[in-house]
């Protein structure tokens, strides 16, 4: 962890607007995030989150064709969704842009076409003859969503370039195909990836070794180009690639930042003092890193990502979160669970270990964690405050600060950006709750706990620690920095936090929004 005060922007994965959000997407990148944003801030950093939805993804095609709906309109329609479940689990973004928006589009477009004339000028563009295959009915090239066939290295079933099986990215002419359709031999662009020299802060073995078998697969080359008629025109029947552009649109958000925080150059500028962290999982590992390392190495003038949080899929019930298969807890069914605060739904995907492997969110752990949370917060919180003992101005007990300074080490360990583990940060609120139980609650030392439990519950429960922290006699955010401070304002001692009871019938049903819209 950067010790210095210093301005942070982190940048999550960019979800395709197809669809709501799931609790699988909000416990990995976003969730993240968030965690991550919070406590920065908390110890005196400024740290933004900017994002936005990846509008030209091949798979809101294929929802469009679903529902009979103009492709524009599914993603604009979607946009707002995501944004209202990210804002319901209080992810909280900067700026969250809708590249098809009016008050993003000129400028997505110009960095896109910036990027691809710097590319060319530099030499680091090949031009590749392909054989592409198409459907003469629907009189469509198959590409992305709309290539199916067998992995051609594992042999499993895939959709698009990518095989979640093994980890495989290919071509389009290297599908196993069980069918047969015209094919047409096509010209398109791929960017020459150096494979060498990309700098991986907190990228582990395993994602560091798929990554350089992506390169060395693909003789270090990453698509520019795709066969469609959705996204922005290269040629008559080529778009640019969404994924080979990916590092384009974070330039974008750079500069987005470089304007909210009023600084002289973009987040990504190699002189720029603004730590850059992106937040994704595993199965974006490939096109984040590809397309930031073969940008940044022919355009030299910018820097990739300092740091690199990355995730890998939560399971549900031991089968992993899928939209497809209907397989999955939506954020609008928690939502609709009166009473619920999304804090218990972080604090629980948050001890979720998914930075090692899959995890599993088990339905019936989740409520476990539901009513054990509930009863901490009534117990040691709301049933404490009307009696607590608001601190004088003697010196704090060097038992209870040696302990705070411990807890407060290791939670500052656990959310290093290099080895991002937030898994590790329930298990210190856990004994941090089994310390209080030594402290008396007429004491003074009971008030400067509930204080530490503020600090540590606000990255991940931010509801309550906001909540906690404002009851407790102070304004503003939470903060680490002068923690022996005495609060500026009264104790609100008959202030409650809000623990009502979750509707304990959770269960699995078909998303509502994947019925045609009316």
């Amino acid at each position: 962890m950067i010790n210095e005060m210093k301005t942070f922007l982190i940048v999550p994965s960019v979800p395709t607007p197809n669809g709501p959000l799931h609790l699988g997407h909000i416990g990995g990148p976003y969730l993240s995030a968030d965690i991550l944003a919070r406590y920065l801030r908390m110890r005196g950093n400024r740290a933004l989150i900017i994002s936005g939805t990846d509008s030209y993804e091949s798979y809101v095609t294929a929802r469009a064709s679903k529902e009979n709906q103009p492709i524009s309109d599914i993603c604009n329609y979607y946009h707002h969704q995501i944004d209202k479940d990210l804002k319901a689990m209080q992810i909280e973004m900067n700026a969250f842009v809708n590249p098809l928006s009016e008050q993003w589009d000129q400028m997505y477009r110009q960095w896109h076409y910036h990027i691809l004339h710097k590319l060319r000028n530099q030499g680091s563009i090949q031009e590749i003859n392909e054989i592409v295959l198409w459907d003469h009915h629907s009189k469509r090239y198959l590409t992305g969503c709309w290539l199916n066939g067998q992995c051609p290295l594992c042999r499993a079933n895939v959709t698009g370039y990518f095989c979640e099986n093994c980890g495989g990215h290919f071509r389009p002419e290297e599908v196993v195909h069980q069918y047969s359709y015209a094919v047409h031999t096509v010209k398109n662009l791929f960017l020459c990836v150096p494979t060498t020299g990309l700098v991986l802060k907190g990228i582990n073995y395993s994602i560091r070794e798929r990554y350089q078998h992506y390169i060395r697969q693909q003789n270090g080359l990453l698509r520019l180009t795709a066969n469609s008629d959705w996204g922005l025109p290269y040629s008559e029947s080529a778009r640019l690639f969404n994924y080979g552009f990916m590092f384009a649109y974070f330039l974008m958000l750079g500069e987005i930042a470089r304007v909210m925080l009023g600084a002289s150059v973009n987040a990504f500028q190699a002189d720029s003092d603004i730590v850059t962290i992106a937040s994704f999982g595993v199965d974006n590992a490939v096109p984040f890193l590809a397309s930031a390392h073969g940008i940044t190495a022919a355009c030299q003038e910018y820097k990739t990502f300092d740091y690199y949080l990355v995730n890998y899929f939560y399971h549900l019930e031991g089968s992993k979160f899928s939209t497809s298969r209907r397989h999955a807890v939506w954020v609008n069914d928690i939502v609709d669970n009166k009473g619920l605060t999304s804090d218990i739904v972080r604090f629980y995907l948050a001890s979720i270990n998914v930075r090692e492997g899959s995890g599993n969110f088990s339905l019936q752990d989740f409520l476990s964690c539901n009513l054990n949370t509930r009863n901490w917060i009534q117990q040691r919180i709301n049933n404490v405050l009307p009696v607590v003992t608001l601190p004088g101005s003697g010196v704090m007990d060097s038992v209870f600060m040696r302990q705070l300074d411990e807890i407060l080490l290791l939670q500052y360990r656990a959310l290093d950006p290099e080895q991002f583990a937030p898994h590790e940060v329930t298990p210190l609120i856990h004994a941090w709750l089994e310390f209080g139980n030594s402290i008396a609650h007429l004491s003074e030392n009971y008030f400067w706990w509930l204080k530490g439990l503020c600090l540590l519950i606000y990255p991940v429960m931010p509801y309550t620690g906001q909540q906690l922290w404002e009851i407790l006699g102070y304004a503003g955010m939470p903060r680490i920095n002068g923690f022996n401070e005495r609060p500026e304002l009264p104790i609100q001692r008959n202030k409650q936090i809000n623990t009502n009871e979750i509707n304990p019938d959770l269960h699995l049903r078909e998303n509502k929004y994947d019925k045609t819209r009316t």
